[in-house]
Protein backbone atom coordinates (compact mmCIF):
# COMPACT_ATOMS: atom_id res chain seq x y z
CA UNK A 1 0.00 0.00 0.00
CA UNK A 2 1.29 3.52 -0.77
CA UNK A 3 0.45 7.16 -0.03
CA UNK A 4 -0.20 9.34 -2.73
CA UNK A 5 -0.08 12.96 -2.28
CA UNK A 6 -2.55 14.20 -4.96
CA UNK A 7 -3.84 11.54 -6.31
CA UNK A 8 -6.94 12.70 -9.74
CA UNK A 9 -10.30 11.92 -9.20
CA UNK A 10 -13.25 12.59 -11.69
CA UNK A 11 -15.90 13.99 -10.20
CA UNK A 12 -19.50 12.75 -11.71
CA UNK A 13 -19.46 16.56 -13.29
CA UNK A 14 -16.67 15.64 -15.32
CA UNK A 15 -13.93 17.47 -14.14
CA UNK A 16 -10.94 16.52 -12.25
CA UNK A 17 -9.65 17.68 -8.70
CA UNK A 18 -6.66 16.24 -6.27
CA UNK A 19 -6.95 14.55 -3.36
CA UNK A 20 -4.59 12.47 -0.53
CA UNK A 21 -5.31 8.96 -1.66
CA UNK A 22 -4.11 5.57 -0.34
CA UNK A 23 -3.77 3.02 -3.28
CA UNK A 24 -3.35 -0.24 -3.14
CA UNK A 25 -2.44 -3.30 -5.13
CA UNK A 26 -5.02 -6.26 -4.85
CA UNK A 27 -3.42 -9.49 -6.19
CA UNK A 28 -4.29 -13.28 -5.90
CA UNK A 29 -2.20 -16.28 -4.48
CA UNK A 30 0.06 -15.98 -7.42
CA UNK A 31 0.57 -12.21 -6.22
CA UNK A 32 0.13 -11.08 -9.79
CA UNK A 33 -1.94 -7.54 -9.45
CA UNK A 34 -5.16 -7.68 -11.20
CA UNK A 35 -6.65 -4.47 -9.77
CA UNK A 36 -5.84 -1.21 -8.08
CA UNK A 37 -7.67 -0.04 -4.38
CA UNK A 38 -7.64 3.55 -3.83
CA UNK A 39 -9.53 5.25 -1.55
CA UNK A 40 -9.16 9.25 -1.73
CA UNK A 41 -8.81 11.41 1.49
CA UNK A 42 -10.01 13.87 3.15
CA UNK A 43 -6.77 16.89 3.50
CA UNK A 44 -8.05 18.23 6.59
CA UNK A 45 -9.88 15.57 8.95
CA UNK A 46 -9.02 11.56 9.31
CA UNK A 47 -11.81 10.32 6.90
CA UNK A 48 -12.37 9.91 3.08
CA UNK A 49 -12.86 12.74 1.11
CA UNK A 50 -16.24 14.46 0.59
CA UNK A 51 -16.91 13.17 -3.08
CA UNK A 52 -19.48 10.77 -4.32
CA UNK A 53 -17.58 7.39 -4.58
CA UNK A 54 -14.44 7.80 -2.64
CA UNK A 55 -13.29 4.44 -2.76
CA UNK A 56 -13.02 2.73 -6.46
CA UNK A 57 -10.83 -0.01 -7.42
CA UNK A 58 -10.48 -1.14 -10.97
CA UNK A 59 -9.74 -4.32 -12.23
CA UNK A 60 -10.36 -7.84 -11.34
CA UNK A 61 -10.90 -8.12 -7.38
CA UNK A 62 -13.66 -10.69 -6.64
CA UNK A 63 -12.21 -12.89 -4.58
CA UNK A 64 -8.49 -11.50 -4.42
CA UNK A 65 -7.22 -9.48 -1.61
CA UNK A 66 -5.08 -6.34 -0.64
CA UNK A 67 -1.99 -8.32 1.05
CA UNK A 68 -0.27 -6.90 4.06
CA UNK A 69 3.04 -8.40 5.47
CA UNK A 70 5.85 -11.02 3.34
CA UNK A 71 4.14 -13.57 1.61
CA UNK A 72 6.54 -15.79 2.99
CA UNK A 73 4.89 -19.30 3.78
CA UNK A 74 3.34 -18.85 7.29
CA UNK A 75 0.56 -21.14 8.01
CA UNK A 76 -1.76 -18.38 9.38
CA UNK A 77 -3.24 -15.76 7.65
CA UNK A 78 -6.07 -12.91 9.02
CA UNK A 79 -8.47 -11.76 6.27
CA UNK A 80 -11.22 -9.25 6.55
CA UNK A 81 -13.54 -7.33 4.69
CA UNK A 82 -11.95 -4.13 4.51
CA UNK A 83 -8.27 -2.49 4.84
CA UNK A 84 -9.25 -0.21 7.44
CA UNK A 85 -10.27 -3.60 9.48
CA UNK A 86 -7.23 -5.80 8.73
CA UNK A 87 -4.88 -2.85 9.81
CA UNK A 88 -6.98 -2.49 13.01
CA UNK A 89 -6.14 -6.20 14.11
CA UNK A 90 -2.53 -5.70 12.95
CA UNK A 91 -2.42 -3.14 15.35
CA UNK A 92 -3.78 -4.93 18.23
CA UNK A 93 -1.41 -7.26 17.58
CA UNK A 94 1.44 -5.21 17.72
CA UNK A 95 0.10 -4.31 21.12
CA UNK A 96 1.39 -7.73 22.48
CA UNK A 97 -2.06 -9.63 23.54
CA UNK A 98 -2.37 -11.15 20.39
CA UNK A 99 1.21 -12.13 19.85
CA UNK A 100 1.04 -15.09 21.75
CA UNK A 101 -2.22 -16.79 19.11
CA UNK A 102 -1.81 -14.79 15.77
CA UNK A 103 1.87 -15.84 15.08
CA UNK A 104 4.68 -13.32 14.41
CA UNK A 105 5.12 -13.48 10.84
CA UNK A 106 1.16 -13.92 10.48
CA UNK A 107 -0.15 -12.28 7.32
CA UNK A 108 -2.79 -10.34 6.73
CA UNK A 109 -5.39 -9.77 3.60
CA UNK A 110 -8.36 -7.38 2.66
CA UNK A 111 -11.10 -8.65 0.73
CA UNK A 112 -12.02 -5.75 0.11
CA UNK A 113 -15.41 -6.02 0.37
CA UNK A 114 -18.25 -9.30 2.01
CA UNK A 115 -18.72 -10.70 -1.31
CA UNK A 116 -15.31 -10.72 -1.99
CA UNK A 117 -14.74 -12.09 1.21
CA UNK A 118 -16.91 -14.59 1.06
CA UNK A 119 -14.91 -15.91 -2.54
CA UNK A 120 -11.88 -15.32 -0.85
CA UNK A 121 -9.56 -18.58 -1.48
CA UNK A 122 -7.09 -18.67 1.12
CA UNK A 123 -3.14 -19.81 0.01
CA UNK A 124 -2.26 -23.46 -0.41
CA UNK A 125 0.03 -23.36 1.87
CA UNK A 126 -1.94 -21.96 4.66
CA UNK A 127 -3.41 -24.19 7.60
CA UNK A 128 -5.04 -21.62 9.81
CA UNK A 129 -7.55 -18.52 9.01
CA UNK A 130 -8.91 -15.80 10.99
CA UNK A 131 -12.20 -14.47 9.82
CA UNK A 132 -12.01 -10.87 10.60
CA UNK A 133 -15.95 -10.78 10.51
CA UNK A 134 -17.85 -6.73 9.76
CA UNK A 135 -21.38 -7.09 12.30
CA UNK A 136 -23.64 -7.08 9.77
CA UNK A 137 -25.70 -9.24 7.66
CA UNK A 138 -23.47 -9.17 4.39
CA UNK A 139 -20.50 -9.66 6.91
CA UNK A 140 -21.74 -12.70 8.54
CA UNK A 141 -23.23 -14.16 5.53
CA UNK A 142 -19.19 -14.07 3.96
CA UNK A 143 -17.54 -15.29 7.14
CA UNK A 144 -19.95 -18.11 6.98
CA UNK A 145 -19.12 -19.10 3.37
CA UNK A 146 -15.69 -18.32 3.77
CA UNK A 147 -15.46 -20.77 6.65
CA UNK A 148 -17.07 -23.19 5.19
CA UNK A 149 -14.88 -23.34 2.13
CA UNK A 150 -11.78 -23.76 4.67
CA UNK A 151 -13.73 -26.51 6.02
CA UNK A 152 -13.60 -28.11 2.69
CA UNK A 153 -10.10 -27.44 2.26
CA UNK A 154 -9.02 -28.63 5.50
CA UNK A 155 -8.26 -25.29 6.94
CA UNK A 156 -9.07 -24.40 10.42
CA UNK A 157 -10.78 -20.99 10.97
CA UNK A 158 -12.14 -19.01 13.41
CA UNK A 159 -14.65 -15.81 13.14
CA UNK A 160 -13.36 -12.96 15.27
CA UNK A 161 -16.83 -10.68 15.45
CA UNK A 162 -16.51 -7.00 16.69
CA UNK A 163 -18.39 -5.14 19.54
CA UNK A 164 -19.02 -2.58 17.24
CA UNK A 165 -19.85 -2.16 13.42
CA UNK A 166 -16.14 -3.42 12.38
CA UNK A 167 -12.48 -3.61 14.38
CA UNK A 168 -11.87 -0.41 12.69
CA UNK A 169 -14.66 1.31 15.19
CA UNK A 170 -13.65 -1.29 18.09
CA UNK A 171 -10.05 0.24 17.91
CA UNK A 172 -11.21 3.72 18.02
CA UNK A 173 -13.71 3.13 20.64
CA UNK A 174 -11.85 0.70 23.19
CA UNK A 175 -8.05 1.24 22.02
CA UNK A 176 -5.25 -1.27 21.29
CA UNK A 177 -4.58 -2.62 24.64
CA UNK A 178 -7.96 -3.53 25.86
CA UNK A 179 -9.06 -4.54 22.13
CA UNK A 180 -6.57 -7.10 22.64
CA UNK A 181 -7.43 -8.27 25.70
CA UNK A 182 -10.92 -8.50 24.56
CA UNK A 183 -9.73 -10.71 21.34
CA UNK A 184 -6.73 -12.93 23.33
CA UNK A 185 -9.53 -15.24 24.35
CA UNK A 186 -11.47 -15.46 20.82
CA UNK A 187 -8.45 -16.07 18.64
CA UNK A 188 -7.59 -20.52 18.63
CA UNK A 189 -4.46 -21.32 19.83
Amino acid sequence: MRFHGALRFRQDSGGWRRYLALVAAVAGDDEEVAGVHCSWLDPVHPVLAPVSRPRKAPGRIHGLAVRFGEPIKVNTLLVGDGIETVLSLVTVRQHGALRTTVPSGTFAAAALSAGSLGAFVPPSHIARLIIAQDRDKAGGLAARRLQLRCTRLGIASAVLLPAGNDFNDDLRSFGPEPLATRLAPLVPT
